[in-house]
């Protein structure tokens, strides 16, 4: 598997995705139903090594050099921060380039003080935010073990408080979680970040399909927010 890849968007533009897990199917503490890896995989809550940041490096050299890049973003198969060298890669990255990087987390780690710690280290944090009640969590995040909802708002409110660059939230909109979509608003409204990227996918094992009248509901919740609907299949 490669550990860089190309990726683009209507938001963000030209930009480089970076795995730091690199396993397939995935390596995850959740095992979301809308998730674009299916739902196999290993499912672990503790941090390990998957890839050397030696290794990484040398595969983003690779692309760096024949790509004009406008961001960095690290996702992939499972939850980045589930590598305990991530801020190492970090670092030699930042060696590579001045690129800006993102990372796209759930937040359960992030009540650890070493993970937390690391994520500092980002230029954007976009923290995942799916459900209001523990029900709803359960129900379309599936995390592993002894994960709760109040894990990953603990774990957001954390880094929000000491994170000085760009806070994002992402919120992935189906028909399991729509019915609460006032009170996901509301929960990342107290979050306070800059912008909220919502997903609304058309897949199997989610719920009903969503209507206009949820586009619009949602369009409602989000108001007074700055919000981007990206493009999702």
């Amino acid at each position: 598997m490669r550990s860089v890849y190309g990726v683009k968007s209507k938001e963000s533009g030209c930009g480089l995705g970076v795995d730091p897990i690199c396993r397939g199917p995935k390596v995850c503490n959740f095992n979301c139903t809308y998730c674009r890896l299916g739902r196999g995989g290993m499912m672990v809550s503790k941090r390990s090594k998957f890839i050397a940041e030696e290794d990484l490096a040398n595969d983003f050299m690779e692309h760096i050099s024949d790509a004009e890049i406008d961001h960095i973003t690290f996702r992939g198969t499972g939850e980045p921060l589930l590598a305990e060298n991530l801020g190492d890669i970090v670092g030699a990255l930042r060696k590579l380039t001045d690129k800006k990087m993102s990372v796209i987390t759930n937040c359960t780690l992030l009540n650890e003080d070493d993970a937390l710690s690391e994520i500092l280290k980002f230029d954007i944090i976009i923290a995942k935010i799916d459900a209001a009640t523990e029900t709803t969590f359960q129900r379309v995040n599936r995390p592993y073990g002894e994960i709760h909802l109040n894990d990953v708002i603990t774990g957001a409110k954390r880094a929000r408080e000491t994170f000085k660059g760009e806070f994002h939230v992402k919120t992935t909109l189906v028909g399991h979680n729509i019915g609460e979509v006032n009170d996901i608003a509301a929960t990342i409204r107290d979050l306070d970040p800059k912008i909220i990227h919502i997903d609304m996918p058309t897949m199997p094992n989610t719920g009903r399909p969503l209507t206009k009248k949820d586009y619009e509901a949602v369009e409602k919740a989000f108001r007074g927010m700055d919000a981007v609907f990206e493009e999702s299949g």
